[in-house]
């Protein structure tokens, strides 16, 4: 609710008030209405424990939080060991679910890992006679989305032409762009931020390339971040639908969605581990759709897709 990221927890709580709110106009969860308790972490990783060792003394039933994954992931082991159930809106680290507290853990949003997945994926099967090259910032995000891609390309069949890394925040790479020329690229596969991936983009277009150009979400941050790269139009990305704060709110309506529904199935709103063992087997329907959770508890929402800019929108990409 304070610092860098407040705008985010101001949209949770938002959307927090409203579906409580329809719960409790619809007569509550086995007659008992909800109340919304709303804390302040701060994203930070020592003041979320302490909010995290009040919550459990307060003794909740649901903490839909935290948001940042340093908050998370240093939160979920007190909520664990308490029984108290715990699904996040925001977290995006792997770590979060692939070393997973305990049962009552869960997330209702996308994972960090499976955009460059994704990526590979479509590339495999659109551009299958076409020679890729997979370039990174040298970052740990762009490592781990070039080399995901790669994995992703590799396992459908389709060898990479090209795997080259650069360094982020230099003025020109003219240098990257000759090499991509000899080495006859049809598809550039970009794990780096937009002012980078703006100059790879417009030395390329020097060279008279043109390759298409895959991206990440890390394109898609928002309008003004993704008009820096140039020749937007055509641009393909894997990102979210919508907004990071629309997903913030529309994550933590789904979380107490599917909560209330899991509680009210297993008729034991007041025993966590009843509810836990719900969501982790059940579907619910919610402003998701449809939402269930695999066996790590992370939420099988397809969040992230592959999208191209269109007439100054991300819209699906064919």
């Amino acid at each position: 609710m304070t610092g860098q990221y407040a705008r985010f927890g101001q949209a949770m709580r938002s959307a927090g008030t409203e579906a409580v709110g329809r719960i409790n106009a619809g007569g509550g969860i086995g007659g008992r209405k909800v109340q919304l308790l709303v804390e302040d972490d701060a994203c930070d990783r020592a003041k979320a424990i302490i909010v995290a060792g009040q919550l459990v003394t307060r003794k909740v039933a649901l903490v839909v939080g935290h948001h940042c994954a340093s908050a998370s992931i240093a939160a979920a082991p007190i909520y664990a060991a308490a029984g108290v159930i715990m699904i996040s809106p925001g977290t995006t680290d792997p770590l979060l679910t692939d070393k997973r507290a305990g049962p009552t853990i869960f997330r209702l949003c996308h994972r960090d890992d499976r955009e460059g997945t994704i990526a590979g994926t479509y590339i495999a099967r659109n551009f299958a006679d076409k020679r890729v090259a997979l370039l990174h910032d040298r970052t740990v995000v762009g490592i781990k989305l070039a080399n995901d891609a790669k994995k992703a390309m590799n396992s459908a069949g389709l060898a990479e032409a090209l795997l080259s890394g650069f360094i982020a925040g230099e003025p020109d790479y003219s240098k990257l762009a000759r090499d991509m020329k000899a080495h006859r690229i049809d598809v550039v596969y970009l794990g780096a931020y937009p002012n980078e991936a703006a100059l790879i983009v417009e030395a390329m277009r020097k060279e008279q390339s043109s390759a298409i150009v895959v991206g990440s979400s890390l394109l898609a941050v928002d309008a003004e971040g993704a008009a820096k790269v140039p020749t937007r139009q055509g641009l393909l990305l894997t990102s979210l639908p919508g907004s990071d704060l629309a997903g913030a709110a529309d994550n933590t309506r789904a979380a107490i969605e599917a909560w209330a529904k899991a509680a009210g199935d297993s008729d034991a709103a007041g025993k966590p581990a009843d509810v836990a063992r719900a969501l982790q087997t059940g579907h619910f329907e919610t402003v998701l759709n449809n939402v269930a959770f695999d066996r790590k508890g992370d939420a099988t929402v397809p969040f992230i897709a592959m999208r191209t800019w269109r007439g100054g929108k991300l819209v699906p990409a064919p």
